[in-house]
């Protein structure tokens, strides 16, 4: 299915618009608060929730230009009521 600005702004981790986007070593992005979360527990790997790639460290890198469109995506799903 082709995609969408709403999928292209959504975070696959809480499947809302992105938070403060961040980028990690993969490329994949996640909301900083929703990666954080995911790398908090002391048992688990620092890897990608979305490929599995493993890291030797967190590296957090913003995003702020995704950061723009999920903002534009949140105010058009506004207009259009969704």
């Amino acid at each position: 299915h082709p995609v969408t600005l709403r999928d292209e702004a959504t975070c696959s981790i809480c499947l809302s618009f992105f938070t403060d986007p961040v980028t990690i070593d993969c490329g994949h992005n996640f909301c900083r608060a929703c990666i954080a979360q995911c790398w908090e527990r002391p048992d688990t790997d620092i890897s990608c929730p979305q490929c599995r790639e493993t890291f030797p460290q967190r590296t957090l890198r913003p995003n702020r230009q995704l950061g723009n469109v999920a903002e534009i995506a949140k105010q058009l799903s506004a207009l259009k009521g969704q």
